[in-house]
């Protein structure tokens, strides 16, 4: 047997060594799409449930620490349910904190914990609903991004009536992706008094929503309703006619945890 030449030996050892680290490489690299935070600021659709498609349209909204949800139905967006509250990432796993769930309101004050999977724009939580994949559907940015609380009325002066502090009922308004959802609730008790949510822009002082889906009234949805607005020390003016019509000058605040 004709013994290999010294370099065709040191060769083989270069390219098995090469293809080990190549390995290696691929392997941590899958291993870190697995377990990467993703930043969920936006909007997001969710596309799959239990490995089933999805047809009605569920959309959730995420700013940096709240997350707010709505289900509508059929070609009037008939409202379904509605679900958000507080969440974080810990390590490999993704935790929400209920404030409200219209479904069952007993998930109202405790953590559910899920495995989640990163797939570009899509994200995938496995846990006590089953498998969900999300996909964003815009990652929109404007001076009102954020999650709100509602502080009181203005009187006919211009005043803040009355300052309301963090309480258990509150009336919470999640801006994000260019949608929003507003949500009356009790954190404490579980209950649930009204949500309503759809597309907004927020541009010179002018704020605009289209209601795409709305609890109490479903014929409000297709509304356009325009309003002024500005920002004084960290506090969004927000002035115009409810969606019944009558006059509206509401205060609301960064809603912190």
């Amino acid at each position: 047997m004709k013994a290999l030449h010294p370099f065709t030996i040191i060769l083989a050892v270069l390219l098995c060594i090469s293809f080990t680290a190549f390995t290696n490489s691929n392997q941590e690299a899958a291993t870190k799409a697995a377990t990467e935070i993703p930043t969920m600021e936006g909007a997001w659709k969710l596309i799959s449930q239990n490995d089933q498609a999805v047809s009605d349209e569920i959309i959730r909204l995420y700013t940096s620490e709240y997350f707010a949800t709505t289900h509508a139905a059929g070609e009037d967006n008939a409202f379904v349910s509605a679900h958000g509250g507080w969440y974080r990432f810990e390590g490999d796993e993704y935790i929400q904190e209920m404030s409200f769930f219209t479904e069952d309101s007993t998930r109202v004050g405790k953590e559910f914990r899920f495995s989640f999977l990163v797939d570009g724009s899509k994200v995938r939580f496995d846990g006590v609903d089953g498998t969900e994949i999300w996909e964003r559907i815009s990652d929109r940015k404007d001076e009102l991004t954020g999650t709100w609380r509602m502080l009181g009325r203005q009187n006919e002066n211009g005043e803040l009536s009355n300052r309301r502090p963090v309480a258990a009922r509150i009336t919470v308004k999640v801006l994000a992706g260019g949608r929003f959802q507003w949500a009356a609730i009790n954190t404490e008790t579980g209950e649930f008094f009204g949500t309503g949510g759809g597309t907004y822009t927020a541009e010179n002082g002018a704020y605009v929503e289209n209601i795409t889906v709305f609890s109490r009234d479903n014929s409000r949805v297709g509304a356009r309703l325009p309003f002024s607005f500005s920002l004084k020390d960290g506090d969004w003016y927000h002035n115009g006619l409810t969606s019944t019509g009558g006059p509206m000058a509401e205060v609301w605040g960064l809603y912190n945890q």
